[in-house]
């Protein structure tokens, strides 16, 4: 059984600065760990990444597509040649809060928060 499910009308949503990017919103529907959630897609971690000034786009841009109860949205980004997950949080009609944690962090995704995973389409 596949560990994220595709957001329905979340499937190609684009980033439109250079370069272009679309991206695709899941939500957790298996309990599992950052690591094995983002390995789910089947590529190198890498090509699952989203760098931070695409995430503040997105936040500017496909906001409504985040989590509809303000809970987690996970993205994963390079820097230094090491692996971060942004944690973001829609708290506010204006305020997106955000936590870093390494792709190794020890927590287990419940499937019943129904956490987002935005990642760059296949």
């Amino acid at each position: 059984m596949p560990i994220l499910r595709i957001v329905p009308g979340s499937e190609s949503l684009i980033l439109d600065s250079d370069p272009r990017i679309i991206v695709s919103v899941y939500v957790v529907v298996i309990e599992a760990e950052p690591l094995a959630i983002f390995s789910s897609f089947g590529r190198p971690l890498e090509k699952t990444c989203l760098p931070k000034e695409r995430q503040e786009e997105f936040f500017e841009k496909h906001r409504l597509h985040l989590h509809p109860r303000g809970w987690a949205n996970l993205f994963l980004f390079e820097e230094n040649n090491k692996l971060f997950i942004t944690i973001a949080y829609n708290t506010s009609p204006r305020l997106i809060t955000r936590k870093v944690v390494p792709i190794t962090w020890s927590h287990r995704i419940d499937r019943k928060s129904a956490v987002r995973v935005i990642v760059p389409k296949q």
